[in-house]
């Protein structure tokens, strides 16, 4: 049996550490380089993200905007092109406010308690009790309310279902209906001096239309019943 040499043994104990200790060290680079990595491959994925969700097309949310001169309201929705429609602002005494508003809260079934559980369909609150809703009342294009903006039932729907769907945005009521409420007052009393003169128009009608024959003779008949007889 081959007798190893000390010097030898020496000699090769020290070659054995320097290779163990290179692999060692080529294990912690190549950690190292692994978790670099996947630092940049998470960094370059968020990026990616925001920019297809800053490519995407984000929906815009439901502008309502309110001309209480012109009683229109118009809409826009999803950035599509504007929806017009008639409303009914309030009349004289109930004039709505006007200013830029934020959504209040939303219900599609609301009773007034100011005015006697009236219905208030599809209400989209915006101020103090105000609302934009639906009525079945007539008046849409003139002031006739007693503040709030009202809206045909099947409009003021459509419109609560958007605001449900894209979210409200700012609802924004400009202009004067102080004009229109003076010509519709004075629409409707004239309306009402109509009426009042429509009995006395058909009585002198009726006074200067010719009496049938018979209904002469009959009151002719109770006239000379009437009369007393000379003594």
């Amino acid at each position: 049996m081959r007798r190893v040499d000390p010097l030898e043994r020496e000699r090769f104990k020290s070659r054995t550490s320097a290779k163990g200790g290179a692999w060692t060290l080529d294990l912690r680079a190549a950690a190292w380089l692994s978790l670099a990595m996947s630092r940049q491959l998470s960094r370059f994925l968020i990026l990616l993200a925001a920019l297809a969700c800053s490519a995407a097309p984000a929906l815009a949310k439901v502008g309502i905007r309110v001309d209480l001169g012109r009683q229109r309201i118009t809409i826009v929705k999803n950035n599509e092109p504007p929806i017009v429609w008639k409303i009914s602002s309030g009349r004289p005494g109930y004039e709505t406010p006007t200013g830029r508003f934020i959504m209040q809260r939303m219900d599609a079934d609301h009773l007034s308690d100011e005015y006697d559980q009236a219905p208030m369909p599809y209400a989209i609150f915006f101020s103090r009790g105000l609302a934009i809703h639906g009525t079945t009342m007539g008046g849409l294009g003139r002031p006739a309310s007693h503040g709030c903006v009202r809206l045909s039932v099947d409009h003021a729907r459509d419109l609560y279902e958007w605001v449900e769907q894209y979210g409200a945005g700012p609802i924004e009521i400009t202009g004067d209906a102080t004009s229109l409420a003076q010509i519709a007052g004075r629409r409707a009393a004239a309306a009402a001096q109509r009426r009042q003169a429509r009995p006395a128009a058909r009585r002198r009608r009726r006074d200067a239309r010719p009496r049938p024959l018979l209904r002469r003779l009959r009151s002719d008949h109770s006239r000379a019943v009437r009369m007393p007889l000379d003594a």
